[in-house]
């Protein structure tokens, strides 16, 4: 499947989508494809996820299957997709859409600097150190809040301790708050 017949294909299933993916394994996401492999979202869509609830959240609304389209374009999708996206390549989509965001690399820079307010996006390495997770983060009113963090119809309460040193890769924070 070439990459427009992918677009084509993804559009088709899933031609507007109206709220939050709070799990890639949602139904109605978790049979869309990305990467040339075509793998599935639930298999391999966490960060295109992470990036739609985080767009959500600032007000920046875009089709999710044009954001699969423009990894693809940008090149992000890691292995040809078999293994999700590449670790450090969000910064590419966000440069070409002109969104503002600030990558850290260092777990306590990234603690300090997510205050209220903020939404972010966080790639950690599953427990198990065989994978990688991308997933959307958001401070309201001083609580933390997770969406495709884990499965769940809704945002889960969130704790930034439980981000750990070793399985931290980057923060992406695309809104910071005023102060």
């Amino acid at each position: 499947m070439t990459k427009n017949e992918r677009y084509q294909h993804n559009k088709d299933l899933l031609p507007c989508l109206e709220d939050y993916i709070c799990g890639q394994d949602d139904p109605t996401v978790a049979e869309l494809r990305y990467g040339t492999a075509n793998r599935p979202v639930k298999q391999v869509g966490c960060a295109a996820v992470a990036v739609y609830n985080a767009l959500r959240l600032v007000g920046k609304q875009m089709n999710f299957c044009e954001i699969l389209a423009q990894f693809e374009t940008l090149r992000m999708p890691w292995l040809f997709g078999l293994f999700g996206t590449k670790p450090l390549s969000l910064k590419r989509f966000f440069r070409y859409n002109k969104i503002p965001f600030r990558n850290y690399y260092r777990l306590k820079q990234f603690r300090t600097a997510f205050t209220d307010g903020c939404v972010g996006i966080v790639c950690a390495w599953n427990k198990s150190f065989h994978g990688i997770h991308f997933y959307c983060i958001f401070q309201k009113d001083g609580k933390l809040y997770s969406l495709n963090q884990y499965y769940s119809r809704h945002a889960l309460d969130f704790s930034i301790k439980e981000l750990l040193k070793p399985r931290f890769i980057v923060g992406t924070i695309l809104k910071e708050s005023a102060g």
